[in-house]
């Protein structure tokens, strides 16, 4: 299997991608994928992040199945209305990521955080993209059962901006540059590249215009149809984000080896 035919929970928690990959891909062959899910039984959350992030930047994470945050259950609550809070929903148990962003923003500059010819600059936020995705759709009835649309809209990123898929386009764009200059994609795959990364970032905008629109419906049964369509087009958006992420891995690997 490839990485984006079965995705576990985490992209890659980069200090210095080379070093964790070599580590990690030592660990992963002594001790192979079952090892890796019995090291994070223990794990907090970001723990468990940053094990399997390991994982994929050694280029394994297509192995290893996904247990959802070692099966914990997202619980959210509305916040009290006063001071700071004004209000909104926190929750607990969702998946913490540990990954590196393609760019960083200060004030009104924006810089990216590596080389821009080198697709392991884009390569941990997309994947952390992915599984976010994935997490929202495995516990979407966990991360709607509070009604608040916003609790949906900050794990695709279109509310705040902690979420890796905030300001995604930009960094899938970095990427498709990135493959449009290399020897390992053909033609046909990078048209089929361009037309995913339209498709995937219209997907994650009509899950959020779905989500945001149950705050202004006055019955539950809109509410939960919008929701159901919701979770119906998060399913051919996760999709073509897999398939968006197929054609990059060779590229990745490559970069690896080199």
């Amino acid at each position: 299997l490839g990485m984006a035919e079965a995705f576990a929970p985490s992209p890659m928690a980069l200090r210095s991608a080379d070093a964790v990959a070599s580590t990690q891909l030592a660990g992963r062959r002594a001790h192979g994928a079952a090892g890796l899910r019995c090291a994070a039984e223990g794990a907090s959350r970001r723990e468990f992040g940053r094990l399997i992030a390991g994982a994929v930047v050694a280029g394994g994470i297509g192995a290893i199945p996904m247990p959802a945050v070692a099966g914990e259950k997202v619980e959210c609550r509305a916040k009290s209305n006063n001071g700071a809070e004004m209000g909104g929903t926190v929750c607990k148990g969702t998946l913490e990521l540990d990954f590196q962003r393609a760019y960083v923003t200060t004030g009104t500059a924006t810089k990216i955080t590596g080389d821009a010819k080198k697709l392991a600059t884009f390569y941990s936020q997309i994947n952390a993209g992915l599984l976010t995705l994935q997490d929202l759709y495995d516990r979407w009835d966990d991360y709607v059962a509070s009604g608040d649309g916003d609790v949906v809209r900050r794990r695709l990123g279109t509310v705040g901006n902690k979420s890796p898929l905030h300001n995604i386009r930009k960094v899938f764009e970095g990427a498709v540059k990135v493959a449009l200059n290399s020897p390992i994609i053909e033609q046909e795959e990078f048209e089929e590249l361009d037309e995913l990364l339209n498709a995937t970032i219209a997907g994650i905008a009509e899950v959020d215009t779905n989500l945001y629109s149950t705050a202004f419906v006055v019955t539950q049964e809109t509410s939960g149809q919008l929701r159901d369509k919701g979770k119906v087009v998060l399913a051919r958006t996760l999709d073509q984000y897999k398939k968006f992420v197929s054609i990059l891995e060779p590229i990745y690997k490559a970069e690896g080896k080199s």
